[in-house]
């Protein structure tokens, strides 16, 4: 059996050993303290973080985690069936069914539950204490529900154990990864089949002749860029989301630049001085994150301003790295086949703990539960050139 310990300020880990764990054990860069202290300086006076570690008997670290309160709105499940029903209710009483949800993740929708584990952890012991962990907060916080945010397939086998203790698996949408072989955009063009060739060489040329540019900003100039106009561009994609979760303030973008802006890129999709899109990317030495985007949807039925933003983000890491993965998020399914990516199914965990949360689950539950649609499957790259990417061989020509 292991045992945890919580703290709920990121100055309080700089001595627990969590930084030094996560660059050991972690397969991303996102549970960086660095992160997290952007994060957490950004949550709203009703949000609230716990870090969790998780000791063995001779005090070892095997696992730390972040738990995260976040007030839920059923409003955000797509296609949720009676939000007729709900919407109404809201008329009367604005705040009705805004419940606190409490995450095994971050408030921050990344695509990463943040669950660092040590290779040799003992997977039933680490559920167990997991469990309580969650319950001990969820006490707390009196939360009607618990959610374990996406969490990849290798970490089924040990987050799948939950279920033992009555949490239900359910499908996210899937993380896409850009293969990362390439060491130019134009080798990556290169190894295109010829219509997919020209179907980026096609949006590039009519973006540039429409009269847009992309320019990339880092360091000391972010913080200045990333004002409000770009911040109700990110607003306009959130609208548009079909998987909203959750509505980041301008706040938590300045204090991500003020904590990271070492570590951050910004691509600007601008015409006659004015921006139209962005992509906001963070890299490590190692990993190259696609993280947030925002638009213009007017300009980009023009001359789709996203596709240029995600190609002039994927050249720049091409050319800043090599790196061992290149992370291009969720959602965008049919673009990002097409670019090649390779589609990692996601599974969250859900579990109601008050009879509130069962209501939940029963009447939102269904849209919650069902898998997402089948991905697009197509052989993009060249027969020769399939070793970059092996997901899609066999894959059809559309």
């Amino acid at each position: 059996m292991y045992h945890f310990r919580l703290f709920q300020e990121p100055a309080e880990l700089e001595q627990s050993g969590w930084q030094d764990f996560v660059q050991r054990h972690a397969a991303h860069d996102l549970a960086d303290l660095a992160f997290l202290r952007a994060i957490h300086a950004s949550l709203s006076s009703a949000d609230r973080c716990f870090f969790a570690l998780f000791f063995d008997a001779q005090q070892q670290c095997v696992a730390c985690a972040v738990l995260s309160l976040f007030n839920w709105d059923p409003l955000n499940v797509p296609g949720a069936k009676r939000q007729r029903l709900l919407r109404s209710i809201r008329r009367i009483w604005p705040g009705f069914l805004k419940l606190p949800l409490l995450l095994c993740g971050p408030p921050v929708s990344l695509g990463s539950n943040l669950l660092v584990v040590h290779n040799q952890v003992d997977g039933d012991a680490l559920a167990e204490t997991l469990k309580n962990a969650l319950e001990q907060v969820g006490r707390q916080c009196r939360c009607s529900l618990h959610m374990v945010t996406e969490s990849a397939p290798e970490q089924l086998p040990l987050l799948g154990k939950l279920t033992n203790y009555g949490y239900q698996l359910a499908p996210s949408p899937p993380y896409y990864y850009f293969p990362s072989k390439f060491r130019r955009f134009s080798d990556y063009c290169q190894a295109l089949q010829a219509k997919y060739r020209a179907n980026v060489r096609r949006a590039q040329q009519h973006f540039l002749q429409s009269g847009f540019a992309i320019s990339h900003l880092s360091k000391a100039q972010l913080f200045d860029a990333f004002g409000p106009d770009l911040y109700q561009l990110y607003l306009a994609v959130v609208k548009k989301s079909a998987y909203r979760f959750e509505v980041l303030e301008h706040d938590f973008f300045q204090q991500l630049i003020r904590h990271q802006s070492d570590r951050l890129l910004l691509t600007l999709a601008v015409k006659e001085e004015r921006t139209v899109g962005f992509m906001l990317s963070l890299f490590s030495h190692k990993r190259f994150y696609l993280l947030f985007a925002g638009l213009d949807y007017q300009a980009n039925r023009q001359t789709n301003v996203y596709y240029n933003l995600v190609y002039a983000a994927i050249e720049q890491a091409l050319e800043k790295g090599p790196f061992d993965s290149i992370h291009v998020g969720q959602a965008a399914d049919t673009f990002k086949a097409r670019l090649g990516c390779q589609a990692v199914p996601m599974t969250l965990l859900l579990k109601a703990r008050t009879r509130l949360g069962r209501i939940l689950l029963d009447w939102f539950g269904q849209d919650m539960l069902t898998s997402p649609p089948p991905q697009p499957n197509y052989r993009v790259f060249k027969v020769s050139d399939n070793r970059h990417f092996h997901s899609h061989v066999g894959g059809k020509d559309e």
